[in-house]
């Protein structure tokens, strides 16, 4: 089967540290995928294991780049922190969507976290980049 979500490089914001902890969630997002799918697995056991791993992800990623941003004087700082609230606010109420019964929610779920990733990356993280290679360039 193929993944569902296939990293590119035009994903990439040039953080190595970023950039892996994005591919991170990739891998999450295509176990999800493939444990939905499978006839020989229980789907509610596939989707506690990528609910677990997404709020693992959530705490060590959204730590690791608002302390990144706080460092650099990130202007927008307060404005990703809300990006970051309001994906950890789905997130929750997915997850108890899908304890309530409502099996549909894992799919939801997984076309959220695809979606929430290509434009967090796209929008909100290309801004980071931008603003740290202001800063690089500024101190030089």
């Amino acid at each position: 089967m193929d993944d569902f979500f296939v990293w590119e490089t035009r994903y990439e914001t040039g953080v190595e540290l970023i950039d892996r902890q994005h591919k991170k969630l990739v891998s999450i997002i295509n176990d999800l995928y493939s444990g939905l799918h499978s006839k020989y697995k229980d789907k509610s056991e596939a989707f506690a294991k990528a609910a677990k791993d997404a709020v693992d992800y959530v705490r060590t990623h959204f730590h690791d780049e608002e302390e990144w941003m706080f460092e650099t004087s990130y202007p927008e700082i307060e404005s990703q922190k809300e990006w970051h609230r309001k994906f950890i606010e789905v997130l929750l109420k997915k997850t108890k969507e899908f304890d309530e019964g409502r099996t549909y929610s894992a799919f939801e779920f997984l076309k959220f976290l695809k979606e929430w990733l290509i434009s967090h990356i796209a929008i909100e993280d290309k801004k980071f980049r931008f603003h740290i290679q202001g800063e690089s360039r500024d101190k030089n």
